[in-house]
């Protein structure tokens, strides 16, 4: 009865927050049923109940990716491995249209309801923030899990590319998408670590023993960020070195990064657009249009320039010795007032 009253509690404090989708009395009763069920069943996750952002496929749930179609698609290996640990889905979170920038659909932010949650993963992290979950689930491609985790308040883990199952993801730009998660602890965030994240390692050191070396980017990179100032400071108590060259040209690493999104949203996208115009934004019409008038050469060269930059970063930082680089979380520093028309600015998360 204890959840039952609970969930009952989150679906009337969701009427004013939005960050859950459908989540009705009929459906809280539901949650309760299944984690009664599930906290018998064993599992790392036994019981615990995750929140899914509505670009991603979840069995038993209808998904709309932020627009007012139902998608297509099958449950995949991340949200199959969160319930073979025990997690029980408590509801779909409320995102930006097709995890794009256009703030429609999204509630407010939970601590300071006049500004934004950011995006585009807006109702998985409010969800944690407001206390309706423990875990969830969301995805990122610029900026999408670790803006909102920031002006939020939570926990946010972006894994690197391949670690986490992508299938069952509507896709936005496949080479840059990939899940993520929110959490209201570190030890709940290790908890979805372990059980969805390939060759998960909870340990502070590398593998071959030493401990782990923190860095700070090239000032090029922090000037950008309001918060650059403060995130040196966390550096000098940490004692980290600063590999000078990391992001250096991150005027350049954005302009193809860009290219990239915009020339594969386009390409997944842009005949569901042509289908349903009445369905979407004049922002998503906009970018589809750019992207639409890429050519193939010029995608081909952003994704080379994706991947190489990726490498370069590795290896920049192997050179300096450092395993671990410190950087700011977003651009504004505090979330943006929901009434500039978006949900922050990515670009501390372009690379």
């Amino acid at each position: 009865m204890a959840a039952a009253r609970v969930f009952a509690d989150i679906a009337v404090r969701n009427a004013r927050y939005g960050a859950l989708l459908g989540f009705t009395p009929a459906a809280a009763a539901r949650a309760a049923a299944e984690v009664a069920g599930r906290s018998r069943a064993g599992g790392r996750l036994s019981g615990a109940a995750v929140v899914v952002k509505d670009n991603i496929h979840c069995d038993g749930y209808p998904t709309h990716a932020g627009v007012g179609l139902a998608l297509a698609g099958t449950e995949g290996g991340l949200l199959q491995r969160l319930r073979a640990a025990g997690c029980i889905v408590l509801a779909k979170a409320a995102c930006t249209e097709m995890a794009y920038y256009a703030p429609g659909g999204i509630g407010p932010n939970p601590w300071h309801p006049a500004h934004t949650p950011g995006g585009s993963s807006a109702g998985s992290a409010a969800a944690v923030a407001l206390g309706f979950a423990p875990l969830a689930v969301g995805t990122q491609t610029n900026g999408s899990v670790t803006r909102p985790a920031a002006y939020c308040g939570v926990y946010g883990l972006k894994p690197s590319t391949g670690r986490v199952p992508r299938d069952g993801v509507v896709p936005f730009a496949p080479t840059a998408d990939q899940p993520g998660a929110f959490a209201a602890s570190l030890r709940d965030l290790h908890a979805f670590g372990a059980a969805a994240v390939s060759d998960w390692d909870p340990a502070l050191a590398t593998a071959d023993g030493h401990a782990l070396r923190f860095g700070l980017a090239h000032d090029a990179y922090h000037m950008l960020s309001a918060s650059g100032e403060a995130v040196k400071a966390v550096a000098r108590a940490m004692h980290a070195a600063t590999p000078t060259d990391v992001m250096s040209d991150i005027a350049s690493v954005a302009a193809a990064h860009r290219v990239l999104t915009e020339g594969e949203v386009a390409r997944e996208h842009a005949a569901l657009v042509r289908e349903h115009p009445d369905a979407f934004s004049l922002v998503f019409h906009e970018v589809v249009r750019r992207g639409g008038a890429l050519s193939g050469d010029a995608l081909e060269a952003a994704r080379r320039s994706t991947v190489a930059t990726r490498a370069d970063v590795e290896a920049l930082m192997d050179a300096a010795g450092v395993d671990v680089l410190i950087t700011p979380a977003t651009i504004e520093g505090a979330a943006p007032r929901a009434a500039c028309g978006h949900t922050g600015d990515p670009g501390m998360s372009v690379p």
